[in-house]
């Protein structure tokens, strides 16, 4: 079975994709390379656009990363 790929280049700040778009959101080694505002500001995001029952995995190699102070 094959699936429709659209490429779509775009900031993780602002996602062009309408809220509850998506039932699942990755973020994988990328998270720790921005500032903290961009971290919360693509947090937002991520959750703007998961659905309801929608999940978020976010990976990164340091436990100590934005991505903890971003959820705080």
């Amino acid at each position: 079975m094959r699936f429709p790929v659209k490429k779509v280049v775009a900031s993780a700040t602002s996602m062009p994709f309408p809220d509850n778009s998506f039932d699942v959101v990755t973020c994988s080694q990328t998270i720790e390379h921005v500032t903290l505002q961009d971290a919360k500001k693509m947090i937002r995001e991520i959750f703007r656009v998961l659905s309801p029952m929608g999940q978020c995995f976010i990976e990164t190699p340091n436990p100590e990363s934005m991505v903890a102070k971003a959820m705080a």
